[in-house]
């Protein structure tokens, strides 16, 4: 089960999140200038992305119906 929290989710966390297990980071801006991060060939922009529930067994990070699901910030803390 993931919690969608659009509006408290900084593009900065979810690419931090999304890619710190790849090692590298891929974010962008497009001609529109939106940012949009980079996954597995994707672009996700900052409505695109779902903190995981903290009952969450799945791998993190993952696309699950069109979402990128990422860590919740507060975990690191």
């Amino acid at each position: 089960m993931t919690i969608l929290l659009v509006g408290m989710i900084s593009m900065g966390d979810a690419a931090h999140s999304s890619l710190k297990s790849k090692g590298h980071s891929h974010t962008g801006k497009d001609d529109s200038d939106e940012f949009y991060i980079m996954f597995d060939g994707d672009k996700f922009y900052e409505g695109d992305f779902e903190l995981a529930d903290y009952n969450d067994t799945g791998d993190i990070p993952r696309v699950e119906d069109g979402k990128l699901i990422i860590a919740n910030p507060s975990w690191g803390s």
